[in-house]
């Protein structure tokens, strides 16, 4: 399951980096806006628990 999800989070990569560096930067943003949302999820549901 790991060697599945690693071997897809590596085409991707390669994939991004086909890309030329204008697009590169827009789907960067996008997966750090996509990574920060989940964080921020986290964190509430975590809060939540506490609180």
């Amino acid at each position: 399951m790991k060697q599945l999800k690693r071997e897809r989070y590596r085409n991707m990569v390669k994939r991004i980096n086909d890309l030329p560096d204008d697009k590169q930067m827009f789907v960067i943003g996008i997966i750090n806006g996509m990574l920060l949302t989940e964080e921020t999820k986290n964190e509430t549901k975590m809060a939540e628990k506490v609180g």
